[in-house]
């Protein structure tokens, strides 16, 4: 079997593949097989289980130093390394935005009936210093994916826009409250869904 076998002018050669079946190939005129390719796991927080293997391309630049300094920082090394902690952070990181949001939801909807909820407040702060808090721990282990992902960009506008427009809910007497409340609701709605779509775009 090992040896070649003349068809015509031509050789074909018999040999063994890796599964134990018999490969057959054209001296000449097919190319060699292909390597098979490498896999690696992907960092935490992607969305494919594995990546195909290759040097990483970075930029050479400050801002792409900075990010990279970020990175290296023990507690990103300690976050992007631990497999319990990172699930927790984002864990709680949805808990925030879900406490913020629904917060806003019942504080909204009794500010459209001409009442103020002052109960739902420290709840509202709660959340928003439990998401920003958790969300910069999620940041740090992958600074500069996030900082380069447009849909983490837009996530960061709305928030800084919703920010804005809850101190100018507070700070402007004759502001239109309705319209404002509105407008919060659809800024931390856009800003959760922005975050959703981050693990699909940049990859």
């Amino acid at each position: 079997r090992g040896r070649p076998r003349r068809q015509g002018r031509r050789t074909r050669e018999v040999g063994q593949g890796s599964s134990g079946e018999a490969v057959a190939w054209r001296r000449g005129n097919l190319p060699a097989p292909a390597r098979p390719a490498v896999i690696r796991p992907c960092r935490i927080g992607s969305v494919a289980p594995f990546a195909p293997a290759g040097p990483r391309r970075i930029r050479p630049g400050r801002v792409n130093e900075f990010w990279m300094m970020l990175e290296g920082w023990p507690v990103s090394r300690a976050v992007r390394s631990s497999i319990r902690l990172y699930p927790a952070i984002s864990a709680l990181h949805v808990a925030g935005l879900g406490t913020l949001f629904g917060a806003l939801i019942v504080h909204h909807l009794a500010l459209w009936r001409g009442q103020v909820l002052t109960l739902a407040l420290p709840v509202i702060r709660w959340g928003l210093v439990t998401a920003l808090t958790s969300g910069v721990f999620l940041f740090l282990p992958r600074a500069g994916f996030y900082a380069a992902n447009p849909a983490f960009q837009l996530k960061l506008i709305l928030i800084a826009t919703a920010c804005v427009n809850a101190a100018a809910f507070h700070l402007w007497r004759a502001a239109p409250r309705r319209l404002m409340a509105a407008l919060s609701l659809a800024l931390w709605a856009g800003a959760i869904l922005a975050g959703r779509w981050i693990a699909y775009t940049g990859l």
